[in-house]
């Protein structure tokens, strides 16, 4: 009863602003809250009064609904407490997300969010962002074509691995026309970011062919080096046929890192917010897209 006290406190203390009537039924609920919290007997028969209230509201309606709420008056206010009590704690789980983590879904939004330096979290809508820059980046693809998909990803990021699949097959049904451009945004809070990008760029310096079959590698065994660090991207990049005296050197003298610094300014300032982001023609995507979303910009543009 305690329960049932304090939700009409609150509720027709709120409804009690623009209605005294109801500043009467939240002085009711209070005494009865008080009097229910000191294991008193809550005699003020608040309940029937709220039960009358809303039958009364019902009854011009239906009159076979007014009578089911009457004799199911109970068991449809327990429903409704639960329910009730379920959404103000989803709401405020979304609230703190939204205030933490820039989404109402929380840390898994459905995205790798951007923190920056300070441990702050940049957000964004994709109607806000800029376009790419440049058409710099790890390019694969048919450049003689006119359309470029862009794609901010993380090597790090467990999304951006979710969305290498569609990458894959969309490269392979529209790589004759369409080119790739993959910019490094790795992550400053995803372990080992920085040097799976670096590693990825001391693949693509050894051609097209060995790159794509790192870079799926690198993908497909993210668990494995996210935990183990440079010993596993080493022992990718041999088992993926690169040369390993010249990805060694390229690697340790971390030879590509002034160029992905420039990408993750390049992001920031066109105003990335999260990983993946893909840029199509007009249209931009962050995070959890499908392969129906990516393939029907790619078809709207083709078509232009």
């Amino acid at each position: 009863m305690a329960i049932v006290c304090i939700i009409a406190l609150i509720a027709f203390s709120i409804m009690g602003i623009f209605s005294a009537k109801y500043r009467a039924y939240a002085k009711e609920a209070f005494r009865c809250f008080i009097n229910t919290i000191q294991l008193r007997k809550c005699d003020s028969g608040l309940d029937e009064k709220i039960k009358a209230e809303i039958v009364s509201k019902i009854l011009p309606i239906s009159a076979p609904a007014a009578k089911a709420v009457n004799r199911h008056f109970e068991l449809l206010s327990s429903i409704f407490i639960i329910l009730m009590l379920a959404s103000s704690v989803y709401s405020t789980i979304s609230l703190y997300n939204f205030f933490v983590y820039g989404n109402c879904n929380g840390q898994e939004g459905g995205f790798c969010i951007l923190k920056d330096l300070t441990g702050g979290i940049v957000t964004g809508t994709p109607a806000g962002l800029g376009s790419p820059k440049s058409t710099d980046g790890q390019a694969f693809g048919n450049a003689n074509y006119k359309l470029a998909i862009y794609e901010f990803g993380c090597y790090s990021c467990p999304y951006t691995a979710q969305a290498e699949p569609i990458v894959q097959q969309l490269y392979s049904e529209y790589g004759n026309r369409v080119e790739f451009i993959y910019k490094t945004f790795p992550l400053p809070d995803h372990p080992y970011s920085n040097e799976a990008a670096l590693a990825s760029w001391c693949a693509y310096d050894q051609g097209t062919e060995q790159y794509m079959l790192f870079r799926k590698n690198l993908f497909a065994f993210q668990s494995e080096w996210r935990t183990r660090g440079n010993q596993s991207i080493t022992s990718i990049a041999n088992s993926s046929g690169l040369n390993m005296s010249a990805f060694s050197s390229c690697f340790s003298s971390a030879k590509y890192q002034s160029r992905i610094d420039k990408f993750v300014q390049e992001g920031k300032e066109i105003g990335i917010y999260g990983t993946p982001t893909f840029f199509i023609g007009s249209k931009r995507f962050v995070g959890a897209v499908t392969y129906d979303e990516l393939k029907g910009a790619i078809e709207e543009e083709l078509k232009k």
